[in-house]
Order: C-alpha cells, then structure tokens, then sequence
C-alpha cells in the first residue's frame, strides 16, 4: 500500500522526494499515531491528498488501510529504551 499510494512522494524507504521525509527520527519520535491517521485522512491542502475522502484520482483508502501505512511508517522509528536499575542508590544519606 505505501508503495502504490505514498512512495512517489515520500520515496520507498521514506526519505521524502516530492513530500516531507516520513523516515525523519524528529518527526517519529514527536508525531503520534493520531497526527499520522489525521494527515492520511485529511491530506494537506494544495500538496497531499485526502485518503480518508478520496478523489476522481486518488481512490479512498478503508481506515484499516490506513492504520496499516501507520504501523509501516512508524517501522522506520529507532527506539533506544534505556534500562534504569532498580535499588538503593550507592552514596551518603
């Protein structure tokens, strides 16, 4: 799906050609996937169109489509957990 319907934008691997780098570390770790659903669906004026209505040439995508190219963009992010220890912390009291 992202393929057909994003990647002549957003290039195949998200490093954004015509349309902003969907592969973007800054942009994964700050967009929730609300924002990410919200843009699909409402498209931007004027430079993305809408996947939630549709159009003569862009047909509408099903809410499932689109939770799918959410959960394939949001692949791209890099998670670095940091373990914390647990316990009693060494020094004076």
């Amino acid at each position: 799906l992202f393929d057909k319907r994003c990647s002549e934008c957003h290039g195949a691997n998200g490093e954004g050609t015509k349309a902003p780098a969907l592969n973007n570390q800054e942009f994964l770790n700050g967009a929730a996937n609300g924002v990410i659903l919200a843009t699909m669906s409402l498209g931007r004026r004027g430079a993305m169109p809408s996947w939630g209505r549709g159009a003569d040439k862009y047909k509408k995508l099903s809410i499932q489509q689109r939770y799918d190219i959410a959960a394939f963009i949001r692949r791209w992010q890099n998670v670095v957990v940091k373990r914390q220890e647990v316990g009693v912390p060494s020094g004076k009291y």
